[in-house]
């Protein structure tokens, strides 16, 4: 909804469905974990529906795709799955940042006070990603000045703004929402290695590091923060980069765009 006032578009929000008394032009449902049973392919406009997990729930997402015009994936390469299970024609929309929160106070990268941190749930995702609280438990042991604690939207933004380097711990070969938040508030992030997710096409990346172990990710860590002078104007450039192309404005244009094309 921010990313559409910005865009000085009029939005009204429902967590389920649209009210009676509104006639919106376009719908745009995105993803929040819940069951959404509302046909809204019955309205007269068109409407769109973002699947934010296919990789963790993605009957659950299909359910609820079947009810709309369009659906997008964040997560390219479980396009195919969507589709097997009665979708048609599902199209890639990869996820964002905020540049209005995923941004940073400092600087510098060197400036900034913390050398790791982690952003989000340090569980094991009840029990879909058993690895993250080993992964999460041995990489704290060896960065002591770190901040790996489980966060809300708000501390996400302080944590990625103050490190120096944001471990990303994504399991599922996909590029999360951590990605596009870390990056955007111009922290070195280490994250899983993906394969044929979209990576590449997101434009050129010089302060990314990929690990397939926990081992690997430690080194990787330790590079960084050896290296870390070697990644300040980097972080800068890469930072302006994801803020200007990877913004849920931007995403919110290219779904406008691609509705007006399609439907």
């Amino acid at each position: 909804m921010d990313a559409a006032r910005r865009e000085g578009i009029a939005v009204s929000w429902s967590p389920k469905g649209v009210p009676e008394n509104v006639s919106p032009s376009l719908v745009i449902k995105v993803d929040d974990g819940d069951i959404d049973n509302y046909k809204y392919n019955s309205l007269e406009c068109p409407t769109v529906w973002w699947f934010v997990d296919p990789n963790t729930d993605i009957d659950r997402g299909v359910h609820i795709g079947k009810n709309f015009d369009l659906t997008f994936s964040s997560q390219l390469c479980h396009i195919e799955d969507i589709e097997k299970k009665g979708i048609e024609n599902v199209l890639w929309m990869p996820l964002a940042c905020d540049p209005a929160h995923h941004s940073t106070i400092f600087n510098n990268l060197s400036d900034r006070p913390f050398d790791l941190g982690f952003s989000g749930s340090v569980s094991d995702c009840g029990g879909w990603n058993k690895g993250r609280i080993p992964l999460l438990t041995k990489i704290a042991g060896y960065f002591r000045n770190s901040v790996i604690r489980g966060s809300l939207k708000g501390q996400n933004s302080m944590i990625n703004g103050s490190c120096k380097v944001i471990i990303d711990d994504n399991p599922y070969n996909n590029l999360n929402m951590r990605h596009f938040e870390a990056i955007s508030s111009g922290a070195i992030l280490v994250t899983r290695k993906t394969k044929d997710n979209g990576f590449e096409h997101l434009g050129p990346n010089t302060t990314t590091l990929f690990y397939e172990n926990e081992n690997e990710a430690i080194d990787k860590i330790k590079h960084a923060l050896i290296n870390i002078k070697d990644f300040e104007e980097e972080s800068k450039n890469m930072m302006e980069f994801y803020q200007s192309q990877h913004s849920y404005s931007n995403r919110l244009n290219e779904i406008i765009k691609i509705v007006s094309g399609n439907l």
